[in-house]
């Protein structure tokens, strides 16, 4: 500490500092000097604030302290005093205060013992800056004094409490990181510093000539949301940079500053750190690499802000929902423990929206756009659907949502049918919507009919989602690919020139592929055929995948000496060639390397942690990659049990043949299986061996067998450590259509188990048997098994299918149940399936639940 410094009269206000002490305190301030001097009454005539000024400070010292020393002859009150020190980097805010009440006259002292506080380096290297200078006030302290009634502080002495530079520099900067969390927090939902992409799009504008200053004058100017986002940016951007000052080798900061002016810094070179396998393949380095790195983002999610309760993340259901879909691959990848948390918030999410945010016909009870509808928990019912393939009450919610979904549509002036408009609740269902304008987000509105439609070809689900895409394919054209029409007149009235399937944030495309991929039919692939002809191919880095897979693409641009055209992974599978995936992998893994706190720790808002930069990665594990916005799920095949320690390339992969190249990073070996998800129903030669030579193919065969395989089927697995191994699938022979199938099904959600439950039972099992199959089961036997063997049973004559979309259910009750019991349906396998691990319930002490396989 130093002697203390007293009142010198009236302050100079600097500008920087003048502009917030008006804004925070209103013009009718009082500013006083302080300096070395004897220590001065300050009165205060009534209640209200006077503000000190001290002169200039050193640089190269910190401040810890700041110590109040006064007096007070007269009291007529106890009086209300408050001592306030503000932040000398950011005059918007205060870094400590006090209040306290002078009961009596006398002698006070009170010290302020805040984080240690720096100032900006007198001649700062301002190199790395992007937002540039000034970032702060003059370095002086700004203290704030006030009284809650007339009361005069007799002798005031300040002292500052001073430290060196070095010493105040970790809680210094420690602050300043604590600030730019919160600013960068609240202002990560908006992300108004993604406008600087729009502004380096200005002729003549370049990364390095940019000028941020004129550019938040003009945001300002923007309307109400751009005055609004300016004051937050320039605080955010002043505060960035202030660290980047501080401490410009610390590694958060880097990540918050590079990825705050991503518009200027994304194209900077970032050198990935890979570690030493060797002979392991390049490609399975960099994709396990990249899979770590991307699993981390959820792994630290359901670690810090998981409530295992709920199923919330710390928002809204909406954007905790969001969240949710963007990580609606890594289940298959990893099921456990990684994708059980994911599939356990999915389903307490799902409750907890149709509690709150949806009507009995599972829509949206209040009026929102098309995504924000999705968000309230339609997105989840589907989801599920497909997380917990087979669970019947899942499939019936997407159901329930398809059917209400459909009743929204209307018959359009061109003789289609579309929504009404894009604004859309619960609502409209019982009323008649004026028609407005189709477009926008509408399709993420078929993602409970392309779930339903997937499981099982429902026919009402196929035909609601056929005439849909027909009404919107018919409108496309190049040079004049429709995003929007005039539902009253059937006319195009907005339109993209050079991005087909581009409307929605490009989910207009994907539900095209989507219901491609269902059926097969060619005529859903026409407008990216059309396209892709006419030159524009925007949308091929975006479906690349899904066209890889789609033989009529495929074989067209074969024909027309296009297969170039395709990039990173789908090149791979196009040509065998992992040259462009490694690129793609190298750019993933560079990003979970460059930002892993900006998707963690930095907190930003649950619909706002975007994983599209990993899409190579679930592509290349599991053939397909969905994510939010991105409903159709294409994949080939899942994992189960396998752990952390293994990379897999899957493709090439059809309807009847699966070719995955695997490398084990572990020291002993993988064992688990997988499950195969795009392969028709037949009888199937499984090949495993070792892949000597590293081109992908079997050198040394150490299995071969003969499978019935279809949908969901496992396979066993071990796989070698330190090794390259190829499982090879080839079809033999086609068997019947398993989605034709009835599938008779229990669900532990809506089945239950109760003890003690009348005076006649000791106990009573309660079980609701259902058909999500494809056609009608008859003469349905449902059993109660104990220690193997049956001891009750009952015969159910009829369960139709839900070919309307309606859920076909019938309860059955058993007395005198027991835990260990299990309770069957169709035990003896009279009836062919679509799937059987949902025909069994396990009572136990816990509850019901589907056995293990």
């Amino acid at each position: 500490s130093e002697d203390g410094l007293g009142i010198a009269g009236q302050a100079d206000e600097p500008a920087q500092l003048r502009r917030w002490l008006r804004r925070r305190f209103g013009e009718n301030v009082r500013v006083l000097g302080l300096g070395v001097a004897e220590g001065q009454p300050l009165p205060f005539l009534d209640r209200g604030f006077l503000h000190l000024l001290s002169p200039h400070q050193d640089p190269d010292r910190g401040v810890a302290t700041v110590t109040f020393r006064w007096s007070i002859a007269t009291l007529e009150q106890p009086t209300l005093l408050t001592f306030r020190m503000q932040d000398p980097l950011d005059p918007r805010r205060e870094i400590m205060s006090v209040d306290c009440v002078a009961e009596e006259p006398g002698v006070y002292e009170l010290t302020l013992d805040f984080p240690d506080q720096v100032f900006l380096p007198a001649d700062p290297d301002t190199t790395a800056l992007i937002y540039g200078m000034p970032l702060a006030p003059p370095p002086r302290l700004w203290l704030t004094v006030g009284a809650g009634d007339r009361v005069t502080l007799d002798g005031l002495r300040i002292e500052i409490g001073r430290i060196p530079r070095a010493e105040a520099l970790p809680q210094a900067s420690a602050w300043r990181k604590l600030l730019l969390k919160g600013q960068f927090s609240v202002m990560s939902e908006p992300r108004p510093w993604m406008r600087l992409f729009t502004e380096l799009e200005k002729p003549g504008v370049d990364g390095t000539t940019i000028y941020i200053r004129a550019w938040l004058d003009e945001l300002s100017g923007s309307g109400s949301r751009g005055r609004r986002y300016r004051h937050g940016l320039e605080s955010l951007f002043e505060t960035v940079e202030q660290c980047r000052l501080l401490a410009p080798d610390d590694e958060v900061i880097r990540q918050y500053h590079e990825w705050i002016f991503q518009a200027i810094t994304r194209t900077r070179p970032w050198q990935v750190a890979l570690p030493e396998v060797p002979g392991a393949p390049r490609w399975a380095v960099l994709l396990h690499q990249a899979w770590l790195g991307a699993r981390r983002i959820p792994a630290w999610w359901i670690e810090n802000r998981l409530s295992v309760e709920s199923g919330e993340l710390g928002e809204r259901v909406n954007d905790d929902t969001d969240m949710l879909q963007q990580w609606a691959s890594y289940p298959f990848v990893e099921d456990s423990p990684l994708g059980r948390s994911i599939r356990d918030a999915g389903g307490k999410l799902a409750e907890l929206a149709l509690r709150l945010y949806l009507s009995d016909d599972h829509l949206n009870i209040f009026r929102h756009s098309p995504h924000h509808s999705y968000e309230e928990g339609i997105n989840q019912l589907a989801t599920n659907a497909w997380w917990n393939y087979g669970d019947p009450v899942h499939l019936e919610r997407a159901m329930r949502a398809a059917d209400s979904i459909r009743g929204l549509t209307v018959q359009a002036g061109c003789g289609h049918r579309h929504f009404p408009g894009t604004r859309i609740q619960a609502l409209d269902l019982h009323s008649s919507p004026a028609a407005e304008t189709a477009g926008n987000t509408l399709p993420l509105l078929l993602h409970p009919a392309y779930e339903v439609a997937w499981y099982n070809r429902n026919p009402a689900a196929l035909d609601f989602y056929a005439q849909w895409a027909d009404a919107w394919i018919e409108h496309q054209e190049p040079g004049r690919y429709a995003t929007d029409i005039d539902v009253e007149t059937g006319n195009v009235v907005g339109a993209r020139a050079d991005a087909v399937g581009h409307g929605g944030y490009r989910t207009q495309g994907m539900a095209w592929l989507g219901i491609y991929e269902i059926t097969g039919d060619r005529r859903f692939l026409k407008p990216f055929l059309t396209a892709v002809d006419a030159g524009d191919r925007a949308m091929l880095p975006h479906y690349a995948a899904d066209f890889v897979y789609a033989k009529p693409f495929r074989d067209h641009l074969r024909e027309t000496g296009k297969m170039d055209l395709f990039p990173g992974y789908a090149h791979y599978v196009a040509t065998g060639d992992t040259g462009r995936l490694e690129e793609e992998l190298v750019r993933a893994l560079a990003e979970s390397q460059r930002f892993e706190h900006m998707y963690t720790a930095a907190e930003p808002y649950t619909d706002r942690v975007f994983t599209y930069p990993f899409r190579a990665v679930f592509n290349s594990y599991l053939g397909s990659f969905t994510a939010r916005n991105i409903f159709p799920h294409n994949l080939a095949v899942s994992y189960e049990g396998l752990g952390q320690t293994f990379a897999a390339l899957v493709g090439p992969a059809d309807a009847r043949s699966l070719r995955i190249r695997f490398y084990n990073f572990a020291k002993g070996p993988a064992e688990g299986r997988m499950r195969v998800w795009r392969l028709e129903h037949g009888r199937y030669r499984v090949r495993v061996g070792r892949d000597v030579e590293g081109d992908g193919t079997i050198d040394d065969v150490i299995r071969e067998e003969e499978l019935t395989l279809h949908r969901f089927a496992p396979i066993d697995l071990t796989l070698p450590p330190g090794q390259s191994t190829v499982v090879d699938i080839e079809q033999i022979e086609r068997a019947d259509d398993l989605l034709e199938r009835a599938d008779l099904a229990l669900s532990p959600l809506d089945s239950s188990y109760e003890e003690f439950a009348t005076w006649q039972y000791a106990s009573m099992l309660r079980v609701r048997v259902h058909n999500i199959g494809a056609r009608a089961a008859e003469n349905i036997n449902v059993s109660l098994l104990r220690g193997g063997e049956r001891v009750h049973h009952v015969v159910l004559k009829r369960i139709e299918a839900p070919l309307d979309l309606e859920p076909r259910v019938v309860e059955v009750h058993f007395p005198d149940a027991e835990v260990g019991d299990e309770v069957v349906v169709d035990p003896d396998h009279t009836i062919s399936e679509i799937a059987e691990h949902n025909n069994r319930l396990v009572i136990r002490a816990s509850g019901l639940a589907w056995p293990p396989e």
